[in-house]
Parts: structure tokens; C-alpha cells; sequence
């Protein structure tokens, strides 16, 4: 994370930022160096931290509409196995570890009100140590850290048990070739290669490099849940989507109208966030804040699986 970078490293963080799956011999033309070393370039780039190259996609086109966050109240000499647990249950992208009314949280997305409601009602009954649950139903979600990098095209084609394996595939590896793709899918190399287009031209997946310097500093997590006037709603949402420290918001049915995953540098900006730019808006009412002790889990790839 506190390496220097040399000219070729940023370049491939230029080049790779706007095309995550640009090919070695174009990313190595681009950097004036041979495909070697390019590929060794950016693998200590990936093992140092300092990149991080994922598949994103609108989890909604591929049939998860419903969306939750629910939050528990954990038994503390049960929290290893319960948070083991729901790490590895593939319809939980985000779980948190926080400190406030629950000490932990997750977002939960399902195809169908329910499937959640099987999932509240039967695996999570079962975890022993859940002492209590509260689940808030997002009525829409508003925004996700994601959605710019995604092409705005509507589906035209169902998606079918094919895509989600290529999907699935790209999940575990973004710059995986055509052909590696199609003999872990079973599917010829223009298969892959026009079913990929066409799933980025829908809009249905995108790819990403997450970037790290120095510079940025730590960052932390907190979730804020917040109770606003009914006729001030609109504005509140409008005002807060635009705000670059709120990552993932959704109007939701429950305790709060809003439930927000933010992101700061320190906890003096937190605070002056609260202080300042929530205080001073009118039409909120109450904001709980749950600092988050932990990002616990932070993946949408077990979505992907067909």
C-alpha cells in the first residue's frame, strides 16, 4: 500500500481503470514493456493491495429484487460461529460487525419477498445465539457505489443458466480470456465473446479497478439509518445522492425511512457529517449511526453462481 509507483505501475492503472479486461499485448504496447512484464507488474500490483480488479453487476437484471437490511442482536460467545456462518450464505453481500443498537448488520438480497422471508424465518431461527432480528424492507434502492460504471441499456434477452456461468467465471478471475471462459462454461469462444458483450451492453455486469494510494489514507464504514419528514423525502434523497461519502442508500419500510452506507476517512469527518451536513438540513428528524467495528464481508460474486 506504501510503495512507490514506478511509470509503467501507473499506467497500467490508467489503462486498466478504463478497460479492466484490456489484453496483455495492448496493455504492454501502451506501457512501452514486454507482455512478461506487464503480467508481473500487475500481479504484485494485485498482491500488494494496491489494486483490486472485480466484476460488478445489477444484481436486479439477473432476478434478485428484493433487498433488506437486518439487523441482529448476537449472543457475544455465539458471534464467531453466527458471523462464520452468514459469511458463507451467498445471498448476503455485505455483513458488518457494528457497535449500537445491533452489533451486527447485513444487507440481504433474494429474488422474491418470499424467499427473505424464508431466509428470516427459518435459517436465521435456526442460528443459535440470534437473540433478537429486525429486518427493514428497502422499498427502492437508491444508490449503489457501482451503478455509474454500468452501461444505463435495459435487457433485451432473459438471462439464462449460460450467462450466469460466465458471469460466475469472471467473478473469481475479471481478466479471464474468451477461451478460458469458454472451456470452463462448455460453450464455444464467440459464444462467451457475444454473450459478454452483450450482458456489458444491458448493462447487466461491468468491470472495475479499485485503486489504492497513500494519499487516500484508511478509510472507515459507518451505516445510518434516518427518520425524515414524509414531505421533505424527496429532497433529503436528493441532497444525500449526491453526497460522495454515502456509498449504498435505499428508502426502506420500518424503524427508518433511509438506511445509508457511508465512508470516511477519519472519525472527525464523520462527525463533521453529521454535524454539518445532516444537522443543517431541514426535514430530518433522527439519525442513528452504527459505527462498523468490522466489514465482515463485502461480495456480491456467490450471486453470480447460475
Amino acid at each position: 500500500m506504501d510503495r512507490n509507483l514506478d511509470s509503467v505501475e501507473r499506467t497500467i492503472i490508467v489503462e486498466l481503470s478504463r478497460n479492466s479486461r484490456l489484453l496483455y499485448t495492448a496493455l504492454a504496447k501502451k506501457c512501452g514493456v514486454s507482455t512478461v512484464t506487464v503480467r508481473k507488474k500487475l500481479r504484485e500490483l494485485t498482491i500488494c493491495g494496491v489494486i483490486n480488479l472485480r466484476v460488478i453487476s445489477d444484481y436486479q437484471k439477473l432476478g434478485y429484487q428484493t433487498t433488506a437490511f437486518i439487523g441482529l442482536n448476537v449472543r457475544p460467545n455465539a458471534m464467531t460461529p453466527v458471523l462464520a456462518t452468514l459469511e458463507g450464505m451467498a445471498n448476503i453481500p455485505y455483513l458488518i460487525l457494528t457497535a449500537g443498537r445491533y452489533n451486527v448488520l447485513l444487507l440481504a438480497i433474494y429474488e422474491s419477498p418470499s424467499a427473505l422471508s424464508n431466509f428470516v424465518e427459518k435459517e436465521l431461527s435456526q442460528l443459535d445465539g440470534i437473540l433478537r432480528t429486525e429486518t427493514l424492507i428497502s422499498l427502492k434502492v437508491i444508490k449503489r457505489p457501482w451503478d455509474d460504471l454500468l452501461q444505463p441499456g435495459s435487457l433485451r434477452t432473459s438471462i439464462d443458466v449460460l450467462d450466469k456461468q460466465i458471469i460466475s467465471a469472471l467473478g473469481h478471475d475479471v481478466r479471464l480470456s474468451y477461451a478460458k471462459i469458454a472451456r470452463k462454461v462448455g460453450a464455444s469462444v464467440p459464444t462467451v465473446r457475444q454473450r459478454l458483450g452483450r450482458l456489458v451492453d444491458e448493462g447487466v455486469v461491468g468491470f472495475s479497478l479499485f485503486y489504492y494510494s497513500p494519499q487516500m489514507g484508511p478509510q472507515g464504514m459507518a451505516v445510518m439509518g434516518l427518520r425524515v419528514r414524509p414531505s421533505r423525502l424527496q429532497e433529503v434523497q436528493n441532497y444525500l445522492h449526491q453526497k460522495p461519502e454515502v456509498r449504498y442508500m435505499a428508502l426502506t419500510a420500518g424503524r427508518y425511512d433511509f438506511m445509508m452506507i457511508m465512508s470516511f476517512k477519519t472519525a472527525a469527518d464523520l462527525a463533521k457529517f453529521l454535524r454539518s451536513d445532516l444537522a443543517s438540513f431541514d426535514g430530518i428528524e433522527q439519525v442513528e449511526t452504527f459505527t462498523t467495528l468490522e466489514m465482515v464481508k463485502r461480495s456480491f460474486t456467490e450471486l453470480f453462481q447460475p
